[in-house]
């Protein structure tokens, strides 16, 4: 407290620390596609999501659909995931919807969505429409939240069809048909740190504390409360 160096009063031991990089993570999702009875298949693409900023995809995948040529659903699927170089990632994929309407019917197929949860409705925000004549578009109101953990369906309650001109054509599909879509919340992560502490042998121990990050109300947790998990005295960690 005087200021004196007393440094040689003291043995001094360095215990090294590790630092970890862990590997980020990519999600190579399937993109939802389709097309009508009797005409050939689209191309199949995916989308990667995940990259750091300023890194670009430099791997390879490959998305097949499964086999059949009746109007119906069939699943797409992405595979032999190649990363390349990009070693600083792992991959995991998410499949896709391949939709074979029916002649003369409009299919609208409603994306899947989920986030982890953060307090607010998730909500459907992406479709794809299978069957529209070349030029028509479709607007939708979409319905369905979901806010807590868990899943729901996202689906459309309402919808129009416009031509080029803008004209309202919708009496042009007499047969519209909504695949709903899934909405899923994942649980949110929150890190407890717990911070470290030291006595001096023979004195009691002093209060434990620490942090909570990631929680998306203060109060979700309630009261976190820190403590030992020995009645250890000895000289130690």
């Amino acid at each position: 407290a005087a200021g004196n160096v007393v440094s040689d009063q003291f043995n001094v031991r360095v215990a090294p620390g590790s630092l970890t990089i862990e590997p980020a993570a990519l999600v190579i999702k399937a993109n939802d596609a389709g097309k009508r009875y009797g005409d050939g298949d689209p191309a199949l693409t995916a989308t990667v999501s995940g990259l750091v900023p300023g890194d670009v995809f430099e791997g390879s995948y490959e998305v097949t659909r499964a086999a059949g040529e009746n109007a119906g659903t069939y699943e797409i699927t992405v595979g032999n995931v190649q990363l390349g170089e990009r070693s600083n990632y792992t991959a995991s994929t998410q499949p896709g919807r391949f939709v074979i309407a029916p002649i003369d019917s409009l299919t609208v197929v409603v994306g899947d969505a989920s986030r982890p949860y953060d307090g607010t409705p998730l909500v459907p925000s992406e479709m794809t429409p299978i069957g529209l004549a070349p030029g028509d578009v479709i607007e939708v109101v979409y319905g369905g939240s979901q806010t807590g953990v868990g899943m729901s369906e996202g689906t459309i309650t309402d919808y129009v069809v416009r031509n080029a001109a803008g004209e309202d054509v919708t009496a042009n599909y007499p047969n519209i048909e909504v695949v709903p879509g899934d909405l899923t919340v994942t649980p949110a992560e929150a890190v407890i740190t717990v911070d470290d502490a030291q006595k001096t042998a023979g004195t009691n121990d002093p209060a434990f504390t620490g942090t909570v990050t990631g929680l998306v109300n203060d109060a979700d947790l309630g009261t976190v409360a820190f403590e030992r998990t020995n009645a250890a005295e000895a000289v130690g960690v």
